[in-house]
């Protein structure tokens, strides 16, 4: 923790249940990814307009997808080391976004479809939710620094007619129990 501001140091990597094998065999067929991440944001009551970037919201959150070319451990190293509120760029472009990282962080429903080969997506199986900005980070006085915060991620896959992924996920997923995810800030 500086001076006057706090770090933001967590974030949660989430592992999706893709069915790898399922998909590894429709090889170049095109598929879907929607994922959706939502998230309250609590306004700053001492704040009267936006003279300072980030004088509305506490907090913000963002969404990262492995790419299929790079290693976990990469992924997570570039993610975490965030030199402002976004972490460095690929060397590479993550092409296949509709809206793209640049536009879908904007207020706190973040929404966003990717779309590629089957097998290209059967190696995009990690989400990391990270933490932003904002006024719980830069006005240390109103002692926010710490607070948990909730938000839900939805990641759905869709192949062309006819093609059931649904039938797997449903088996891998079955067994587990439905928990929550907090990230605080």
């Amino acid at each position: 923790m500086g001076k006057d501001k706090a770090v933001t140091d967590q974030l949660m990597v989430h592992e999706l249940i893709w069915p790898k094998k399922k998909l590894a065999e429709l090889g170049e067929v095109l598929v879907q990814l929607r994922l959706t991440l939502s998230y309250f944001i609590e306004p700053n009551p001492g704040e009267r307009g936006q003279s300072r970037r980030h004088s509305y919201a506490s907090h913000g959150l963002r969404f990262a997808l492995k790419p299929a070319d790079e290693k976990p451990e990469v992924f997570l190293r570039r993610i975490t080391s965030e030199a402002g509120p976004r972490p460095p760029a690929r060397q590479t472009s993550d092409t296949g976004w509709t809206i793209g990282p640049q536009l879908r962080h904007r207020g706190s429903l973040h929404a966003d479809i990717w779309e590629g080969t089957a097998i290209d997506l059967a190696e995009r199986n990690t989400i990391i939710i990270y933490p932003t900005g904002g006024w719980w980070r830069e006005n240390l006085a109103q002692g926010r620094v710490g607070e948990p915060a909730r938000y839900r991620l939805i990641a759905s896959i869709r192949a062309a007619d006819g093609i059931d992924l649904r039938t797997e996920i449903s088996a891998q997923i079955s067994p587990e129990i439905a928990g929550e995810a907090v990230i605080e800030v």
